[in-house]
């Protein structure tokens, strides 16, 4: 009985891998990450301890208008570069088995997530209660 040689094992036809390029421009995506960095002193700014109270509605209004003129931009890149807002998506499909599988994955992530933001509110507490001599 003969050993089996490995490498005379055949492997197909070789491939090359696909070029990767770029969904949008360079800068296109620095103007994106340049207007996230603002909202987000911004956001800091605005919820400082020293400006008082806080117009919730302006603040969500923002917010909102905010997300709707980044998604924009994005849009506006994938044109650029003639790309389809679908091909970012993915294929949908609706089919019950493709539905459940997606209400239970989002169904297992809002738990575990509940779950993490539970332990860090108890975990806040604690921390307050022990650094402000409180009983909790």
């Amino acid at each position: 009985m003969e050993p089996v040689k490995i490498d005379t094992i055949p492997t197909g036809p070789s491939q090359e891998p696909a070029s990767v390029t770029a969904i949008a421009p360079s800068w296109h995506t620095l103007v994106l990450v340049a207007g996230i960095a603002a909202l987000s002193i911004h956001t800091a700014v605005r919820f400082s301890v020293g400006h008082g109270p806080l117009n919730r509605l302006y603040t969500y209004g923002f917010s909102a208008i905010f997300d709707v003129v980044m998604v924009s931009w994005v849009i506006v890149g994938l044109r650029l570069k003639k790309i389809p807002l679908r091909s970012l998506l993915g294929g949908f499909s609706f089919d019950l088995r493709s539905l459940a599988l997606d209400l239970g994955f989002a169904a297992v992530f809002w738990l575990g997530s509940m779950m993490v933001l539970g332990s860090l509110n108890l975990t806040w507490f604690g921390v307050e209660a022990l650094l402000t001599h409180r009983t909790p």
